[in-house]
């Protein structure tokens, strides 16, 4: 008993001088942080699709476009998918949450 003693007195002294750190690890707020990750990426690929929706009926309207209406038009395309692919990603991660929560 007095060499566990000894060890958890070794280790409170290690604590306070800063040698060893204590990692706490909050598992919801992974997943929180994981979520906003998702939607922030999601809502970046959303203003790109925008911009480059709005940049391409812009060129077309001006009718000075040229190859450059299209390709506007193309990476919308691929953006909006982009973001629809992210928005679902979100919605199974809040179906797996809400899966978890009525689990416990």
């Amino acid at each position: 008993m007095p060499l566990r003693i000894q060890r958890i007195d070794a280790l409170l002294e290690q604590l306070e001088s800063g040698d060893i750190k204590l990692r706490v690890r909050a598992l919801e707020v992974e997943r929180s942080m994981r979520r906003s990750a998702l939607m922030q990426s999601a809502t970046m690929s959303a203003v790109g699709a925008l911009g480059s929706l709005n940049l391409g009926a812009v060129l077309a309207m001006g009718h000075a476009g040229g190859a450059a209406t299209p390709m506007c038009m193309t990476v919308s395309l691929v953006c909006g998918l982009l973001t629809l692919q992210g928005l679902q990603r979100v919605k199974r991660l809040d179906k797996f949450e809400k899966d978890i929560k009525r689990g416990a």
